[in-house]
């Protein structure tokens, strides 16, 4: 599941995501991956399964502008569901809450130029500062259709964050003028900002929308849309509203501290002594600079090796800069998927990387996935698997016989092969995943001969 890089959005995806949890359905979360501009195309290219939406922004955006909602919940949402279902994508029931943006103005400022409503702006934006995210001139919903529905033309405009704590300081600072904040902000009514309102009816209904694969839902079953939809049933604005006051009181005690840094940790449970490492890790790093690793600790675990197949001839044959433009997304599609499947990058050397996995299902799934990830990029890998103990570092890295052999049977794979080790193999029998033997192999630097087998699919 992917969220915005923004705080309300990370809430909905552990909302949902905890959710889903309970219910025993295997959920990998994945916050602040970005605008929708990056968001989006991950859903559409299913290197997420999940994204919690708002309707209007939504359909305005896979639409390519074709389509525009209007503050019509019910038809917003069902011309959502047309949009989407082309690109492979549910949308689920869309909850009561919504959270659209809002164009935001101090006390003082509306006084001062006797502003109520959008309309008002017309006759003093050029003398005004206009703040909001770096998106934002290109955003349908944001300056174009100010500019379009209003005929706004501030004097400038000031690239901040998507309604965060940037823009809301910089607003109460008087670095902007008018800002562009959500409504559900808790801040607004706290901070007794004025919401100029929306007499032209620029913006959608914006409730929000789980988006899902329905690669996701043939997989799981129709019962994973029905958890999503029994929790938007229960979310409506003033949930959602006191649920993000909720993050932003940690955020502003920690903002007058100086030097306070604040942390969100997932979870429901609010007592310290319910799960006190994750906290005591994040003091000691706060306080020592470092976070605490076990030293010398050996842990089971199975380990994947990737690594791009003809790399040194697509390099000559692409050049170096569209060499590293690929290579940067091949990168990120891999992490993606490792992330899918709870995988812990441990090391990345030229285009290869090496995970770590808590299971080896996960991690010959997750191979699968990476390795169909980056064809669609023009691109081959090979993968090879091992399970056995290794020992966790100081640094972070992890060393031992098994990371060796993993190596070697990575060197063994053929092109768009994923192979494993006899341990992975028989670790995973009944699992559902099927091999082809390949016989014994003799592993440089191990003794014996050890016979492999290729993952089917």
């Amino acid at each position: 599941m992917g969220s915005f890089n923004f705080p309300e959005s990370v809430l909905l995806a552990e909302i949902y995501g905890q959710a889903l949890a309970a219910n025993k359905f295997p959920v990998r979360i994945l916050p602040n991956l970005g605008s929708r501009e990056v968001v989006n195309p991950a859903l559409m290219d299913g290197l997420v399964q999940l994204v919690p939406e708002y309707a209007g922004s939504a359909l305005e955006f896979v639409s390519l502008g074709r389509l525009s909602a209007t503050s019509n919940a019910g038809a917003a949402n069902r011309a959502l569901a047309e949009s989407v279902a082309g690109r492979g994508v549910v949308a689920a029931r869309p909850a009561p809450a919504q959270d659209a943006n809002a164009i935001v103005v101090t006390a003082a400022t509306a006084a001062r130029y006797g502003l109520r409503s959008i309309a008002d702006l017309a006759r003093v934006a050029p003398g005004l500062v206009f703040g909001g995210p770096p998106e934002c001139p290109g955003r349908a919903y944001c300056l174009q259709g100010l500019k379009r529905a209003y005929g706004l033309h501030f004097k400038a405009f000031i690239p901040l964050d998507a309604g965060g704590p940037l823009t809301l300081q910089a607003l109460v600072a008087g670095y902007i003028d008018v800002a562009l904040l959500f409504t559900t902000d808790p801040d607004i009514p706290a901070r007794h900002l004025v919401v100029l309102a929306d007499d032209r009816g620029l913006q959608p209904a914006e409730n929000i929308t789980p988006l899902v694969r329905k690669d996701a839902i043939a997989r799981y079953g129709p019962h994973l849309v029905a958890v999503l939809n029994k929790v938007s049933a229960l979310l409506g604005t003033g949930t959602l509203r006191d649920l993000d006051s909720r993050v932003d009181e940690g955020r502003y005690i920690a903002g007058r501290i100086p030097g306070a840094r604040f942390v969100e940790l997932p979870g429901d449970v609010h007592v310290p002594w319910a799960d006190m490492d994750p906290m005591l890790d994040e003091m000691e790093e706060f306080l020592t600079g470092t976070r605490p690793i076990p030293v010398g600790s050996r842990i089971l675990a199975t380990l994947l090796f990737t690594d791009i197949v003809g790399s040194t001839q697509m390099v000559r044959r692409l050049g170096d800069r569209a060499w590293a433009d690929l290579l940067a997304e091949h990168h990120a599609a891999v992490r993606l998927e490792l992330g899918r499947f709870s995988g812990d990058e441990i090391d990345t050397a030229g285009d290869g990387f090496l995970a770590l996995f808590d299971g080896p299902a996960r991690a010959l799934r997750s191979a699968l996935a990476i390795r169909d990830a980056v064809r669609a990029l023009g691109l081959e890998v090979r993968a090879g698997v091992h399970t056995g103990e290794v020992e966790r570092a100081a640094a972070g890295e992890i060393r031992g016989i098994a990371v060796h052999l993993a190596a070697r049977v990575l060197a063994a794979a053929a092109p768009g092969e994923v192979l494993v080790s006899r341990t992975t193999y028989d670790l995973v029998e009944g699992s559902g995943v099927e091999f082809d033997d390949r016989g014994p192999h003799e592993l440089k630097g191990i003794e014996g001969a050890r016979r492999l087998y290729a993952v089917r699919g």
